[in-house]
Formats: structure tokens, sequence, C-alpha cells
């Protein structure tokens, strides 16, 4: 799914973000935390910015489908 979100050549056919995460009640620190995870992970593959911008938009589509409102 990240793959299609950044303009890759997959295509996602599985359950969307809003399914997956429906009744997890993950919440804005959770959100954070998990990007914070992402970046970290970003850098240590040395991955460039521009990508890396790219991938954290992506990802970022997702955040309302994913973050439950408290």
């Amino acid at each position: 799914q990240l793959c299609m979100a950044a303009g890759g050549p997959c295509f996602y056919t599985g359950r969307t973000m809003k399914a997956s995460h429906e009744g997890l009640g993950i919440t804005e620190i959770e959100w954070q935390a998990a990007v914070k995870q992402l970046v970290a992970s970003l850098d240590k593959f040395g991955v460039p910015q521009k990508e890396k911008d790219d991938v954290l938009a992506a990802v970022s589509s997702f955040k309302g489908d994913i973050v439950q409102k408290q």
C-alpha cells in the first residue's frame, strides 16, 4: 500500500487503512512515535531527503484513517 501511495509500480488490493485500523484507538502520540521510528529507519539506511520526504508524505496521507479522534 505504501509503494502504491508513493507512486511506485505496485497495485495494492488489500484492506483499506481505515478498515485495518478501525477500533484500535490509535492516538496522536502513538502516531508520532511510529513516524519517529520510520524516520529513524529511513535515516539508518541513508535514504536521500527527497525520497524520505516522499515516503513521509505518503504515510501522512493515511493519518486520518489511522488516528482515532480522542
